[in-house]
């Protein structure tokens, strides 16, 4: 009779506490005590952001080379078109902010009076290097647009040493060399030529049937485009596939000639794409060095608004001459023409129907894909620069080069390349280099002493040194 009930309402709220404080004590041991909520949002948009960086960066190599695909004879006018689109996203944004002050008066007076010159001066070198890379993109395979860049390391590295004095860990240096190593294993075939046939078949007039004969890979699909009409089938006199007696139309010949033109181009504009590299991080360290300036904090948009509206200008100039080395090509008489050409096939209507890459693929969708992507990219590597750590940023940047390799061998994507082993093994030993170079300068926390004795660490944060980060026309936004 001397015992003591407790009803469920006097135990019940006890009890939930208790079992919330040793829930919360096992989180806290497992995850650690400083983990809030707040973190978890923080790690959902971080991941988030790595994600869309891997898939925008991805995309922007992949459609900078579609658009090469579906214009493929007027390179002048995606350099052109591509200045224009981006000039006018930047100074709609540089004139409504200049004029009434927007975002805490982001363009000041001081930035407003920085001599354009120099401005003009970053220009050249940007027109330098995107035209020599837009131009490579339209002629080389796809593997090599997302592999020749990863060259940009060794040369940035080259001119930050000798310009501002960098100094690199031996390990960068040796992941800088095998980067190099990777990308000559992948050009060796190219140069020996030893996985090319031994014939190809040719068509007799390149102006009319190109394209009927580089399509066929044996011998008997290549000559049953001709259709012989002499006595005990003579080879003496052919009628064509669409029934003119015309002559033959197709020839199964030795691919000696022919590949000295193909391999030969391709090893050409090689040499012009990594040749970009060098104005192209002159470019970037001159860029570094506006915005570090102490005595006028520069907006980013605005200096590359003014340096694109210069750029514009010089890609005009810079487009005549460059003509000539197109296939075919485009004599400066003909600029003029020859650009309204590339704009009606940006407008799906075709100009050119014969040769060996008559306008069949015409459209805007590659290009405005790529405008998109690209777009996307530099947003989302400006937060990721922001937000994220260096370590997360370039793991994003190194996933994209195998990932691009990927797409380009799929066998539905445009101009997809079957890789070869060689292919394959110097993929490996470039994202290896890409990894000892990227990671192999492992960020130390910065110490300091506080006013009372104590020291303090700090995390870095990342850093803008990557070079590939000024690549192509992302810089410009």
């Amino acid at each position: 009779t001397n015992e003591t009930k407790t009803s469920p309402q006097e135990t019940g709220p006890t009890q939930e506490g208790n079992d919330q404080q040793q829930v919360s004590s096992s989180l806290d041991a497992i995850l650690g005590e400083n983990f809030t909520i707040d973190q978890v949002k923080d790690d959902g948009k971080l991941a988030i952001l790595f994600l869309l960086m891997v898939i925008s960066g991805t995309g922007n190599y992949v459609f900078q080379k579609l658009q090469g695909v579906s214009m493929y004879n007027y390179p002048n006018f995606l350099n052109i078109y591509g200045c224009l689109v981006f000039l006018i996203l930047t100074f709609a944004y540089i004139i409504p902010v200049a004029r009434y002050g927007l975002f805490n008066k982001a363009i000041t007076e001081e930035q407003m009076k920085v001599p354009k010159r120099k401005f003009a001066f970053l220009a050249i070198l940007d027109t330098l290097s995107t035209s020599m890379q837009i131009f490579a993109c339209v002629y080389l395979p796809g593997p090599l647009v997302v592999l020749l860049p990863q060259a940009a390391i060794p040369i940035s590295m080259a001119l930050s040493k000798q310009i501002l004095g960098e100094r690199y860990r031996w390990v960068q240096y040796f992941g800088a060399m095998v980067v190099l190593a990777g990308i000559s294993l992948v050009l060796e075939p190219v140069l020996s030529k030893r996985l090319e046939p031994d014939q190809v078949c040719t068509a007799w007039n390149e102006e009319l049937d190109c394209t009927i004969c580089q399509e066929e890979t044996t011998e008997d699909d290549c000559l049953s485009h001709n259709h012989s009409i002499g006595l005990l089938g003579s080879l003496s006199e052919f009628v064509t596939s669409d029934g003119n007696n015309d002559g033959p139309v197709c020839q199964w010949v030795d691919a000696t000639d022919v590949h000295d033109v193909s391999s030969g181009s391709v090893v050409f504009w090689s040499i012009v794409m990594t040749l970009s590299f060098v104005p192209m991080t002159i470019s970037s360290i001159f860029k570094e060095s506006i915005m570090s300036d102490t005595s006028v904090e520069m907006d980013g948009i605005y200096m590359n608004g003014w340096i694109v509206l210069f750029q514009l200008f010089f890609s005009i100039i810079i487009a005549v001459p460059a003509g000539v080395m197109f296939s075919p090509p485009v004599q400066p008489q003909d600029f003029l023409h020859h650009l309204y050409d590339g704009m009606k096939c940006y407008m799906g209507t075709a100009s050119i129907d014969t040769g060996c890459h008559p306008d069949d693929q015409c459209g805007s969708l590659f290009v405005n894909l790529f405008l998109l992507f690209n777009t996307l990219y530099t947003i989302v590597m400006a937060y990721m620069l922001k937000y994220g750590s260096a370590n997360i940023f370039y793991l994003a940047m190194t996933l994209i080069v195998p990932l691009g390799n990927l797409v380009f061998a799929l066998p539905f994507v445009p101009g997809h390349k079957v890789p070869h082993f060689t292919d394959v093994i110097g993929l490996v030993i470039i994202v290896t280099g890409l990894g000892l170079y990227r990671f192999g300068d492992s960020p130390k926390e910065k110490v300091s002493e506080t006013s009372d004795g104590e020291t303090t660490s700090q995390s870095p944060e990342p850093s803008l040194e990557e070079p590939l980060l000024d690549e192509t026309e992302e810089s410009r936004l």
